[in-house]
């Protein structure tokens, strides 16, 4: 048991947070992603997301498609391509409307423009309890 507890700091070590540089194969100058997640950004959504005005975003309900609305134009403005024809995975297990939010971005240089990022929006909710407390 001693044994083990002498190799957690090596353990510690391979988790140390590293930056990654990648260079385009046709230039020699190493690009950085230069955006950052800003708190007031993530506030925003999450506070819409969770606003009264989208009723719990029950699954078929207005308020769920108010809020794949409102990713489906976060997607847009981020330059973020639809999956499918549309952002909507629509769901065929439920009674009413329901549909994930799918898109995906390419890898911008020669290296990586193959590669893909996918991004999924699971966002609907059991909606409002009928006790009046929030679901």
């Amino acid at each position: 048991m001693k044994k083990l507890f002498l190799l957690l700091p090596f353990l510690f070590m391979c988790c140390k947070p590293s930056s990654v540089v990648v260079k385009d194969a046709a230039n020699t100058v190493p690009s950085h992603l230069t955006y950052t997640v800003q708190q007031k950004d993530v506030a925003k959504t999450l506070q819409y997301l969770a606003s009264d005005e989208l009723e719990g975003r029950e699954t078929g309900k207005a308020g769920m498609v108010k809020a794949a609305d409102y990713l489906e134009q976060f997607f847009k403005d981020n330059n973020v391509k639809p999956y499918f024809k549309s952002y909507r995975d629509t769901l065929s297990t439920f009674k009413g409307n329901a549909f994930n939010i799918v898109g995906y971005v390419e890898g911008t240089d020669a290296v990586l423009k193959n590669e893909f990022i996918i991004l999924s929006a699971h966002y609907d909710h059991i909606g409002i309890d009928k006790k009046g407390v929030n679901g």
